[in-house]
């Protein structure tokens, strides 16, 4: 079993693209598709690592991570934080207490290489 990934975004594409990209790089892929049921299926399965879209609607992704980092078992979970806002949303991600921030449209060139370095031993 690879280690565990759980993808949030309220983007059915943006879920199902990176679904495919790292079950095909042999990771088990958890989907998300709002903030609240981020912090469900964190606290039930314990990824390994939480790619988060922080713009999404009901609970986003800074209120998300907030409320995971309030729990034990996830305050060491790294999160990157994905955006299609650039800069807007990079402060606001880290100081909720995600570990990175990566910008859409994805670039597996540049987020493959982060995922890879935060599930390093």
């Amino acid at each position: 079993m690879g280690k565990m990934i759980l993808v949030v975004d309220d983007d059915l594409d943006s879920r199902v693209m990176l679904q495919a990209y790292f079950e095909a790089d042999g990771f088990d892929v958890s989907l998300a598709e709002d903030g609240f049921e981020a912090v469900e299926k964190a606290l039930e399965m314990h990824p390994d690592l939480i790619l988060m879209d922080m713009a999404m609607p009901m609970v986003d992704g800074v209120n998300s991570v907030r409320a995971m980092r309030q729990h034990d078992e996830l305050s060491a979970t790294p999160i990157i934080a994905l955006t299609g806002f650039g800069k807007f949303y990079e402060p606001r991600a880290l100081g909720a207490g995600c570990d990175a921030v990566s910008f859409k449209p994805v670039d597996f060139s540049t987020l493959s290489p982060l995922v890879q370095h935060h599930l390093a031993p």
